[in-house]
């Protein structure tokens, strides 16, 4: 059996992607939301436990092609959702964008991993020597840039108006 170079790029980026559930994710309202939050927040980072588990266990399956291949697509729909949220809300945070990056480097795993499920071993090395060092950058970059530690929730104000019952 040749070896899974995919994983390289599969179980860390698989693995951050499910460890942002654990991350403060954006501002709304004036409040900061956990990831843990929102429904489709949580499945996205599910989706990164699941491609570390299949990377894991399948090696040399009849159907491990379609497995990366549905990896791609739930790594790249992620990606989407969370560029749509990125821009609906007041403020993101680290959660939101490692899990892009997480996201993205998912699905990059994901193509390196269909192309050793069809036989291209030779062209699956070259593409993670090329996209191993690119992954790190990316997520040396995105923590940089990101907000870990969101400023405290404001406080809601109740007009004077408003009646107050004793």
């Amino acid at each position: 059996m040749s070896p899974r170079h995919h994983r390289w790029l599969t179980l860390p980026s698989g693995s951050l992607l499910l460890a942002c559930l654990a991350l403060p994710g954006f501002r709304d309202c004036g409040a900061t939301r956990p990831m843990t939050t929102n429904a489709l927040l949580i499945g996205i980072c599910l989706v990164g436990g699941a491609a570390v588990i299949c990377a894991l266990a399948l090696a040399r399956r009849r159907a491990e092609r379609w497995v990366a291949i549905a990896f791609i697509v739930l790594a790249g729909t992620s990606a989407g959702v969370l560029t749509v949220i990125c821009a609906a809300v007041d403020r993101v945070y680290a959660g939101i964008t490692m899990a892009l990056t997480a996201s993205v480097c998912v699905a990059l795993g994901g193509l390196v991993w269909q192309r050793e499920a069809r036989g291209g071993f030779a062209a699956a090395t070259l593409y993670v020597k090329v996209l191993a060092p690119l992954m790190v950058a990316a997520f040396a970059i995105t923590a940089a840039v990101s907000t870990w530690h969101p400023p405290p929730d404001e406080d809601v104000v109740v007009p004077t108006w408003f009646p107050v019952v004793h």
